[in-house]
């Protein structure tokens, strides 16, 4: 049987990635795919994690652009 806390923890570190990567690579493109997964896991009952992943992929992403 899958063990769901497994996939959700690599789930939730993957999209904490995603929210740090605006800042070294395609500053526009890749704040929308850090946020996605934080959108995806406010709407698995994940607030706490969706919420903060959000925000980190839009300042990082804030930060990119200011950046370059």
């Amino acid at each position: 049987m899958k063990d769901t806390r497994k996939s959700a923890s690599r789930w939730i570190a993957a999209s904490y990635i995603l929210a740090i990567l605006p800042l070294l690579l395609l500053t526009i493109v890749f704040t929308f795919a850090g946020a996605m997964p934080g959108a995806t896991g406010i709407s698995r009952q994940e607030l706490a994690h969706g919420i903060v992943q959000v925000l980190i992929a839009v300042t990082v992403g804030l930060a990119g652009v200011i950046v370059r």
